[in-house]
């Protein structure tokens, strides 16, 4: 799984992968963050979804 702040540049690049039929390991997109905050999102999202399920989805930390 790739995590990014770089919101537009990755969710365009997922929606132009999964035109494609092109795979990916999962993208998490986030604005920036007091580390705090982040890490606990990030691990909540981790120990909720597993690698097979984060597989060509995009995930906004925010919804974590």
């Amino acid at each position: 799984m790739f995590v990014t702040f770089n919101v537009g540049h990755f969710a365009k690049l997922h929606g132009q992968w999964t035109a494609q039929d092109r795979s990916h390991a999962g993208i998490v997109v986030s604005s920036q963050r007091p580390i705090g905050d982040l890490l606990r999102r990030l691990l909540h999202l981790a120990e909720t979804l597993d690698g097979d399920a984060t597989h060509n989805r995009l995930e906004f930390l925010s919804d974590w």
